[in-house]
């Protein structure tokens, strides 16, 4: 309803331009990216012992070390762009929060697999020297 004190709009007014993101947004979002594909990435990895017969015995360190690099690999990536997005979000709350979950997500990974580790070997029945 019009009162008078201002006209309605028309659709050939300029609208105002749409509002983007702020460039920390697509840093935390980074963090959080690589923190769930190393996690992926080293439970995908345990998944190997998938190979093994069930009840064999064997001492895998060569994945063991690998998955430690998985997890190295994660967490340089994953906290260095989490810090960065924490430095240059300075007063956007959601991207504070994007980015202390990428950087928890990113120390993570070893810790992911481990747990893929041991549900595999009890259910097979590996026994690991």
């Amino acid at each position: 309803m019009y009162n008078g004190t201002r006209l309605p709009p028309s659709p050939h007014d300029p609208q105002p331009p749409p509002v983007k993101p702020p460039p920390s947004r697509g840093v935390a979002l980074l963090a959080c990216a690589v923190g769930v594909a190393g996690n992926i990435l080293g439970m995908l990895t345990a998944c190997t012992l998938l190979t093994y017969p069930p009840g064999a015995t064997s001492r895998p360190m060569g994945l063991v070390s690998i998955l430690f690099l998985i997890a190295l690999a994660t967490a340089m990536l994953g906290l260095t762009a989490g810090i960065f997005a924490l430095v240059i979000s300075r007063r956007h709350t959601a991207d504070w929060i994007i980015a202390a979950v990428g950087m928890i997500l990113s120390l993570t990974p070893f810790f992911s697999s481990m747990v893929v580790w041991r549900l595999i070997a009890a259910r097979r029945g590996l026994i690991f020297n």
